[in-house]
């Protein structure tokens, strides 16, 4: 073999193992990309198949009024993707922690016993725990607390604390017991909110690697400014689902009925208009004083259904906000469904009444020219058996919402609750109303600044129907300085459903063919506001290639059965008559201006044909 042969083979097996070293490390670095897809993967499983176990304590005879304490967490859930498992803790068997991602305990009274094999599990389980409330004494009685960093405290617990700290926020604390802790490894264990008061410093939440502990029931108040929004954020970390930082602010004028002043209305909409804001409007169909044996019916208020019929054209949402909004008393200062005087659903009440309202509501509805794709229950409270019934029509509701029937108040929810355990989505109601006067509007926003304590608030600015401008635009305005992005409920997945009529709304392109029942017509309004499109010509309307887009409505109806008023969308008598004197005027100021600009043009040709001669 030559020289330059015996050279030329080195080269080129110095190449072939460079060649071969780059594909072994090329190789490794593809594993690794696989395993972190993998791993990635895995992670978006866990998420969207999130299993959770809820173990309660069991109540005692004196203690059964707080059953609905557990309804409320499961109503919190329904902001996340999991799926949920509830039991006693009496009825625990051991294994069952391993068989979930994540166990939350709530331990409802001081003293219940809990069983071995349950604080067994906790303390061995490698799945996240999440210890809300007392009988912590148990589990450090039979293990040590040391792992988790902290130690419990002698004594009772205290009631002297009463704000928490947390994420920059001062929030309320009722006078409920805290179970004292103190820190002994801070490495281990992180500090998440801070109880306050009379001097003294205590920790309310805690982290210890999957570990989380919560030193009272912050449940039992579910306020606006209050510290039961610590849990609600941290069930984002608890059950790896962190969402976007995003706040979102949804404008509604709330409380419009049959008595409400047309004039300041239509000032409240030109204004939202105006500032391409999306809002929605609350209307209660019918008004009821029994005392005065008044009753008047919205579609009987022409003006009124007019301004509200503008609306809608201009892309506003209207929300059912019930029948009469009352049961003995006046609308909009009683409950529709709930007897506030014994505390309970009325006895002379049915589900089958409840139907027939939800029917009548949008019957008048109807006839207002005004398509509903969410509901309100007045005042928030009604039975379960009405909550079951009002998720047959409406598949969104604004509104707090009754956890229980002998629950105190109906519960805040600071974010979006996507499907509670009657398969309704919540927009949660969580802001005091700005009234006439506008006197709210600072309460308002600090409220709003409590509740951006929750990674992903939804922020509820309602607004009285008689609210001065000025008011709402000073309430405006501190949103966005706070950095809220403005919701609009008609961009969104929503239903409507009666006996004659169907309404759709979407959050994304979704095919008409689709969302229209068989044998059943519709017509489509928007996102434009001179949009308007029918389907009445089954196989031949070119429903089977168009699309509901974000910011439409569909109304869909049984063939030959289209309501009158689907195309009086413009409004009543009195706004066709301030339209067509508008529009003379817009084009007696064209004539004019154009009639200038000849004279002006007539002038200079003559001055120039005069200078020319």
């Amino acid at each position: 073999m030559g020289r330059e042969t015996w050279h030329d083979s080195i080269t080129h097996g110095y190449a072939l193992s460079r060649v071969y070293e780059l594909s072994a490390h090329m190789r490794i670095v593809a594993v690794a990309i696989l395993l972190l897809l993998v791993l990635i993967g895995a992670e978006c499983v866990r998420a969207d198949d999130c299993r959770v176990l809820v173990v309660h304590d069991e109540f005692p005879e004196a203690e059964l009024g707080d059953q609905w304490v557990v309804s409320s967490l499961l109503s919190l859930l329904g902001h996340f993707d999991c799926a949920t498992t509830v039991i006693p803790a009496e009825e625990y068997s051991a294994g069952e922690i391993d068989r979930h991602d994540a166990v939350i305990y709530l331990g409802l009274w001081q003293g219940a016993e809990l069983s071995s094999e349950l604080l067994t599990d906790i303390y061995d389980t490698d799945r996240t725990v999440c210890w809300v409330g007392h009988n912590l004494d148990q589990l450090a009685e039979r293990f040590s607390l040391g792992r988790y960093g902290f130690r419990l405290e002698a004594g009772e617990p205290a009631t002297e604390y009463d704000h928490v700290f947390y994420r920059g926020q001062l929030l309320a604390r009722g006078a409920g017991p805290l179970t004292r802790i103190t820190v002994t490894d801070a490495e281990v264990c992180e500090v998440l909110a801070t109880a306050e008061g009379a001097g003294r410093r205590a920790p309310h939440a805690v982290r210890s690697g999957r570990f989380w502990y919560f030193a009272d029931l912050p449940l039992l108040q579910s306020s606006e400014i209050g510290h039961y929004l610590v849990l609600c954020d941290q069930l984002h970390e608890v059950l790896i689902q962190p969402h976007q930082e995003r706040r979102t602010a949804f404008i509604c004028i709330t409380g419009v009925n049959a008595e409400s002043d047309p004039q300041a209305l239509r000032s409240l909409i030109r204004y939202l208009q105006g500032e391409s804001l999306p809002f929605a409007i609350s209307v209660t169909p019918v008004f009821r004083d029994p005392a005065d044996g008044v009753e008047i019916r919205l579609s009987s208020r022409e003006v009124l259904v007019g301004v509200l019929r503008g609306a809608p054209r201009g892309g506003a949402a209207v929300i059912a906000d019930g029948f009469t909004h009352q049961r003995v008393g006046i609308s909009g200062q009683d409950a529709e469904f709930w007897d506030f005087r014994r505390n309970r659903p009325p006895a002379d009440r049915s589900a089958d009444d409840t139907r027939v309202r939800l029917e009548r509501s949008i019957e008048e509805l109807l006839l207002c020219g005004l398509f509903p794709v969410a509901w309100s229950t007045p005042d928030g409270r009604a039975s379960p058996e009405d909550y079951d019934e009002i998720a047959r029509s409406y598949s969104t509701v604004w509104e707090r919402r009754l956890p229980g029937v002998l629950a105190h108040d109906p519960q805040m929810f600071p974010f979006l609750i996507e499907r509670d355990r009657h398969g309704q989505r919540i927009l949660p109601e969580n802001l005091t109303v700005v009234g006439r006067d506008g006197a709210e509007v600072e309460s308002a926003l600090e409220q709003t600044r409590n509740l951006s304590a929750v990674t992903d608030p939804w922020i509820s600015a309602a607004i009285a129907p008689d609210a001065r401008v000025e008011a709402v635009k000073l309430l405006v305005a501190g949103l966005g300085e706070m950095e809220c992005e403005f919701g609009d409920l008609r961009r969104m997945d929503n239903w409507t459903k009666a006996e004659n009529i169907e309404i759709h709304s979407s959050s994304a392109p979704r095919s008409v063919e689709e969302a229209i029942p068989e044998g059943w017509d519709a017509t489509l309004m928007g996102p434009g506001r001179h949009e308007l499109e029918r389907f009445e010509r089954a196989g031949r309307d070119r429903r089977d290639r168009s699309f509901i887009r974000p910011g439409a409505i569909l109304i869909a109806y049984p063939h030959g059965l289209r309501p009158e008023q689907v195309f009086a969308l413009e409004g009543g008598p009195q706004d066709a008559a301030h339209r067509a004197v508008g529009r003379i005027a817009y084009l007696a100021v064209i004539f004019s201006v154009i009639m200038c600009l000849v004279l002006i043009v007539i002038y200079l040709v003559q001055v120039s044909l005069q200078r020319w001669a």
